[in-house]
């Protein structure tokens, strides 16, 4: 059988784009990746702040959403979550979206999915508190014991 090229969607020719609209849903538009500290860094709070800097992105569309990837270095028992502007617990569960209640140091990493609904930058943290609400030292990255530093990756999705 013989197929039209017009049967086969949007042909890409040299020189010619692809505009946003047309991308699939679940296309990555955008991505961001950053390092969220240096240096040690301690959260000695009962409630979510943030570790290290932020990252931002500027969503292309108000109905894209945001995934957003954190990986880092901890020891002591801690709660974890990601903030975005002044909101440090996205989730809205009551620990965050991870608790760790061990006491040795650990690499850990964890996924959020978020829906701005905006076309402004956006800045996303990753945070802690102590564990179950204490105000015990949570301790990021210890190089003394050559502990990775914490990095962010954030994606915007198209919905």
């Amino acid at each position: 059988q013989t197929c039209a090229l017009s049967d086969l969607g949007t042909i890409l020719t040299t020189g010619s784009t692809l505009s946003a609209a047309n991308l699939p849903t679940g296309t990555v538009v955008q991505v961001v990746s950053g390092q969220l500290y240096s240096n040690r860094v301690t959260i000695s709070s009962s409630t979510f702040t943030p570790v290290g800097s932020g990252l931002s992105i500027t969503p292309t569309s108000s109905t894209n959403k945001i995934l957003v990837i954190v990986c880092y270095s901890v020891n002591i028992q801690h709660e974890c979550s990601i903030g975005r502007g002044a909101n440090y617990n996205l989730s809205g569960y009551t620990h965050g979206l991870l608790t760790y209640s061990g006491a040795v140091w650990g690499n850990e990493s964890f996924f959020y999915y978020d829906s701005p609904a905006s076309t402004s930058s956006q800045t996303y943290y990753l945070t802690a508190r102590g564990y179950s609400g204490s105000t015990s030292s949570v301790y990021f990255s210890d190089f003394s014991a050559d502990g990775p530093m914490g990095y962010m990756t954030l994606m915007e999705i198209k919905a």
